[in-house]
């Protein structure tokens, strides 16, 4: 287990190498990667013991609580039960398009690849970034502070909400509010001395529609 968040029950596991023979296996994580793939869009073989224990533990996953196969190139997201080829049309995936994702930086981790952890301000949910080599500089005092992350992003395609952000290219650091900074606020029109306060005219407004 390489991460734990009590606070909103996301767990992360990841390979432990203990040896040197060991070591060579890991590269094969792309593999289970393309077993994940074939899984979510319907292809199963019963006699690949691999990917029958894919399918068991993505058959544990729910729109509430979903399950991803992740490697820092791409993942597959399983949020429900998985269709056989012929029950439905052929799946579809929206392609990582250029953009920004902001919230909370909340876990950051070293361990074969510079990658961190942001909720997005919107769904709440986990999004796995990946920053560019010695690029780690962008992340110092950015834990637990609301950024906005742009790179790569990839979408769920049955929502919408952001996955994965890849190839990170900035981190900008959202500027906290001031303290009773709406006091500072003023309108746009002065108003006519003679004019009737604001609450009696869009008491009219909403009356009137």
């Amino acid at each position: 287990m390489a991460d734990l968040n009590y606070s909103s029950a996301v767990l992360t596991a990841a390979p432990v190498v203990e040896s040197e023979e060991a070591e060579r296996h890991v590269g094969q994580l792309a593999k289970y990667l393309r077993y994940a793939q074939e899984l979510s869009a319907g292809r199963t073989d019963p006699q690949n013991a691999t990917q029958v224990l894919m399918r068991r533990l993505a058959e544990k996953a729910t729109p509430e609580a979903d399950i991803t196969f992740e490697t820092p190139e791409d993942e597959v997201t399983f949020t429900g039960a998985i269709e056989s080829p012929t029950s439905s049309g052929p799946s579809f995936e929206i392609p990582a398009v250029y953009g920004a994702v902001r919230g909370r930086i909340e876990t950051l981790s070293r361990r074969r690849g510079l990658r961190f952890t942001l909720y997005d301000q919107l769904w709440d949910r986990a999004v796995s970034c990946y920053i560019q080599p010695r690029a780690e500089e962008e992340l110092r005092d950015a834990w637990g502070r609301l950024a906005d992350v742009t790179g790569l992003v990839t979408r769920d395609p049955r929502t919408d909400r952001p996955v994965s952000v890849r190839q990170v290219t900035s981190i900008e650091i959202v500027p906290a509010p001031e303290s009773l900074g709406f006091e500072a606020a003023r309108g746009a029109i002065v108003p006519d001395p003679d004019s009737p306060p604001s609450e009696v005219i869009i008491r009219q407004l909403r009356d009137a529609g």
